[in-house]
């Protein structure tokens, strides 16, 4: 994931359709909301029976994706997890988290989740909705590309980003422009795979490429549109964030 810090909101990107073309599946990388770096030691503290539960499930995402190392002192960031429950609806929990750097207990966040009852809110579901306040993930996203017929390279770009090896592609994308240096679909598969791998510069500056060349393009425009709020939300939470430490 390229981006450590955090975002408070993702806006959800559209499916991008054209006349006729190819569908991809691609991945958008998502930020987190806390700053944790990658290969981090990390302890999680669990206070309550639910807690206990959702921290052992929270730490089987986090081994998944190999981010952390995790320890039982001595840690860079702490997760805390504690329940409270409501006497007069045993079935209720709600569940308050937030993380700790090192051992000066200075909390960089605070949250606190929605009620969830057993019969309606699996263990997992709250696991992950903690997870992704502090740990890098990806979401889905589909967009269509017009590949011209007599373009074989950008046909192959194409299957590469399907199956997404987006530098494969970008490296085939590149060499189709030295033959259809005019091709705006070309410009608009680099935006994308670069905006998978969040590279938010570059793809805004393929995507402002295929718009010269097609004015007016609506899923050029749209794709343009997303990249600005995900930034803007970007560096809105960065200074919420250091406004708080």
């Amino acid at each position: 994931m390229k981006h450590p810090c955090i975002t408070l909101a993702m806006v959800a990107t559209a499916v991008l359709v054209t006349s006729c073309g190819t569908q991809i599946q691609m991945i958008e990388a998502v930020p987190a909301k806390v700053n944790m770096a990658r290969g981090s030691r990390v302890a999680i503290s669990y206070k309550g029976e639910v807690p206990d539960q959702v921290g052992d499930e929270l730490l089987a995402l986090m081994t998944k994706d190999g981010y952390y190392t995790f320890v039982s002192g001595n840690a860079d960031y702490t997760i805390f997890i504690q329940e409270h429950r409501e006497f007069l609806v045993p079935s209720s929990c709600q569940v308050d988290f937030c993380v700790q750097r090192g051992d000066e207990r200075n909390v960089l966040y605070s949250g606190t989740t929605s009620d969830y009852k057993w019969t309606l809110g699996p263990i997992e579901s709250l696991a992950k909705e903690i997870y992704e306040t502090f740990a890098p993930h990806e979401k889905e996203y589909k967009v269509r590309v017009s590949v011209d017929s007599k373009n074989q390279l950008l046909k192959q770009a194409v299957e590469q980003a399907r199956k997404k090896n987006y530098a494969q592609a970008r490296t085939l994308a590149l060499t189709s422009l030295q033959q259809f240096p005019k091709d705006p679909e070309t410009y608009f598969l680099l935006a994308m795979t670069e905006r998978a791998d969040s590279n938010f510069a570059k793809s805004n500056a393929y995507l402002k490429k295929a718009l010269e060349l097609k004015p007016g393009e609506d899923k050029y425009e749209t794709a343009l549109q997303d990249n600005e709020v995900i930034q803007t939300n970007e560096a809105n939470v960065i200074k919420q964030l250091s406004d708080q430490t």
